[in-house]
């Protein structure tokens, strides 16, 4: 398709160079709204221009006027020729893309964005897909990079993991590590201050049987006989497992008290006996125990007074 191209120019020191005629309504908006625009911005003009289904070019507004019976692509609504590729504006909705064609306001190339103006536009170099043009408007990377909040870096910093997926990303760690490779409290490498690691977690508190050694913090077993400690060894022990008795003053457990001791039916703890007594099953003595105790001191002495 060919196009016909009507123009006029307009003296702006003053007077009109060619007159347009009324027979041609087209040229004469278009030197009224050249000479009202000539002391605005560009953009202005070509604004102007495309208002009136025309097309700016250099100093003068052309108007696409088909023949036989050709006109612009169905998908532009003003054009510079009649190529989808040629579009110089687009319906509602739609805008044009970098290669000139009217595409749908969600079609914008993956590294493009859509401007205030409905124009794609081309991310940060930085970004595979973004919301803006700035390095700080990534969705996401292109590689090597990978995706910090909005911004593109080239390495996780402490206390974030990289996220294996279709878009790598930098993502927190759980707040109890201070570094890690997921984000459960159970993926930690190193622990923040005040927290001892145990296994793969970060913890205040160690389990059952472990004690928190504050020199490595790092979770320690206890002595097998120990239910909870305080340190390593069987002279720790703050309880004891099942089938032990608790000797508190030497912090140990034991399988039976010592001489001396009897065990305590309620806390399984082993409790010294009464002075008197050698062995025991209470703390204290027994008044006939005593008395029979005294009358058989006696006995040698009865039978040598017979």
């Amino acid at each position: 398709m060919s196009y016909r191209t009507l123009s006029a120019k307009w003296n702006l020191r003053g007077g009109v160079s060619e007159v347009p005629s009324l027979s041609s309504p087209f040229l004469l908006l278009a030197q009224i709204a050249r000479h009202v625009a000539a002391s605005s911005h560009s953009d202005v003009w070509a604004s102007l221009c495309l208002v009136l289904r025309g097309f700016p070019q250099g100093e003068e507004c052309h108007q696409c006027v088909p023949e036989c019976g050709s006109s612009c692509d169905k998908s532009c609504l003003t054009c510079s020729g009649h190529e989808p590729t040629e579009c110089l504006s687009c319906d509602a909705n739609r805008r044009v893309d970098e290669s000139g064609g009217c595409v749908w306001s969600s079609q914008c190339s993956m590294d493009s964005y859509v401007d205030l103006n409905g124009d794609c536009q081309r991310c940060h170099t930085q970004c595979r897909r973004c919301d803006g043009p700035g390095k700080d408007h990534c969705l996401s990377c292109n590689e090597p990079h990978l995706l910090l909040n909005a911004t593109c870096v080239k390495k996780c910093p402490v206390g974030y993991y990289v996220e294996d997926k279709v878009d790598p990303a930098c993502e927190r760690c759980h707040p109890s590590c201070e570094s890690c490779f997921g984000h459960h409290s159970q993926h930690c490498k190193t622990c923040k201050p005040g927290f001892f690691k145990q296994a793969s977690s970060c913890v205040e508190t160690c389990s059952e049987s472990h004690f928190g050694n504050k020199t490595t913090m790092l979770c320690e077993r206890c002595d097998p006989s120990c239910n909870q400690c305080v340190g390593s060894g069987n002279t720790y022990c703050l309880n004891c497992r099942e089938g032990y008795v608790f000797m508190r003053p030497w912090g140990q457990c034991l399988k039976s008290c010592p001489p001396g001791y009897y065990k305590d039916i309620w806390s399984r703890d082993c409790h010294k006996c009464h002075p008197t007594c050698k062995t025991c099953n209470g703390k204290e003595k027994l008044p006939w125990l005593s008395d029979a105790l005294w009358f058989s001191s006696l006995l040698p002495v009865l039978q040598e007074a017979r």
